[in-house]
């Protein structure tokens, strides 16, 4: 098993921005393995634009593009931009398994299971499906273009 270190988005725990998914106990740069490190890869691969890396360009999804360039309209569309960003993302996730990762590193399914949308930014709910079997549920809070930025 290896480890990585633990990330936390955002720095107000209540903030509806806020992502943490090992919980507050543990300061950012605290060793994380299992779960909740996959969990992070997750949310790296799923939040990282495609292409924007130019060490690696050939990680990341399309899904933050798709936020930032007013394609959300409609729920229809955010669930559209997940679907996609799926097919990205399980594919990154199996590139990137080593012989020995546990099964609880290993991701098995990710899914988009409940859409919000609360003020000015939608809340995706994914869950994340361990080969172990265990599933975890992550909070994905998005900002989407707003008018204002349309120009």
């Amino acid at each position: 098993m290896s480890h990585d270190l633990r990330i936390s988005f955002g720095d107000d725990p209540r903030s509806p921005q806020h992502i943490d998914l090992v919980g507050p106990q543990q300061p950012a740069g605290a060793l994380v393995a299992g779960t909740p490190k996959l969990a992070q890869r997750v949310l790296w691969l799923l939040l990282t634009e495609a292409g924007s890396l130019p060490y690696a360009p050939q990680w990341g999804t399309n899904l933050l593009r798709q936020a930032k360039s007013g394609f959300w309209r409609t729920t229809g569309d955010v669930w559209l931009s997940f679907a996609s960003a799926r097919i990205d993302l399980l594919r990154q996730l199996e590139a990137l398994q080593q012989p020995d990762d546990p099964p609880t590193e290993r991701a098995e399914d990710v899914q988009l299971i409940r859409l919000d949308f609360w003020l000015d930014r939608w809340v995706l709910t994914v869950e994340l499906t361990t080969q172990a079997q265990s599933a975890l549920r992550l909070r994905v809070p998005l900002q989407p273009i707003s008018a204002s930025e349309d120009g």
